[in-house]
């Protein structure tokens, strides 16, 4: 139930407009400490197994930056998330979430609410003015992602264990339909199919990421480089047929952009 009450909350809150959004994160005390220099911070939103990995080689090694879990710490379990993360962010020139897929922590048989990172209090540290929030939403076909957990992480593999997973994935996504559809919120889409391909299909969302931390010129030398072989697509995959249907019936509750096109 825990899951499901902040998924509703999140749905309930914005689903308000942006000046109704600005008012009830002032009211929650969220309001700007007047710190003059907003901090940049790029957050890789997408289920486990939707390509952060090729994502984050593109930011380490070839851009030479540096990538972040959300610290167990500050995450939304915790009191004090929001003086917590800006202490975070604050401490360095800015910050970039992109080492795990969200949610933080792979599902291994139960969602675990306190390793989920408050996208809502982000949203609401970047509407009153204390970050300069970026969103990248990793889209990938997401029968796709769940196989390639299940392959890399289930330990049984039974019936129990993949609904799990696939439940998993169901929650996911709608926790993040109803952050990236506010239009409070400004976010760009990877897509794992085009990008494992030819990476100056990310170009887009990294221009946007990126602005006033890494030039546009370093960016595309760095996705003109050669593309290394790419991870499995999740075809051997139990009970393909139910993960896949269960996810069709949860896409008629998601953005259209949400999931690639077949």
């Amino acid at each position: 139930m825990g899951s499901l009450r902040v998924v509703l909350l999140l749905v309930c809150v914005l689903s308000v407009g942006s000046s109704t959004i600005e008012s009830l994160c002032a009211s929650s005390g969220q309001a700007s400490s007047g710190e003059a220099e907003r901090k940049k911070v790029v957050v890789l939103i997408g289920l486990e197994g939707s390509g952060h990995h090729p994502v984050e080689k593109v930011l380490e090694d070839s851009l030479d930056l540096k990538t972040y879990h959300c610290p167990s710490e500050v995450v939304e379990g915790h009191i004090g998330f929001d003086g917590k993360f800006l202490e975070f962010v604050r401490s360095q020139d800015y910050t970039v979430f992109g080492q795990v897929s969200f949610p933080e922590k792979r599902p291994h048989g139960r969602l675990v609410e306190t390793a989920h990172p408050s996208l809502l209090s982000m949203v609401c540290l970047n509407v009153t003015g204390e970050i300069d929030l970026r969103f990248v939403y990793l889209r990938r076909n997401p029968t796709d992602s769940v196989c390639s957990a299940i392959r890399r992480y289930a330990k049984e593999r039974d019936e129990e264990e993949i609904q799990t997973y696939t439940k998993v994935a169901v929650d996911s996504l709608m926790y993040i339909s109803s952050v990236l559809r506010h239009p409070a919120v400004s976010h760009r889409v990877i897509d794992f199919a085009e990008s494992i391909q030819d990476r100056s299909k990310m170009s887009d969302a990294l221009q946007y990421a990126l602005e006033g931390i890494v030039s546009h010129d370093d960016i595309e030398h760095a996705l003109g480089e050669p593309v290394g072989s790419g991870p499995h697509h999740g075809s051997e995959c139990p009970h393909r047929e139910y993960i896949e249907e269960t996810l069709k019936r949860a896409s008629a509750f998601l953005e259209d952009w949400m999931i690639p096109e077949e």
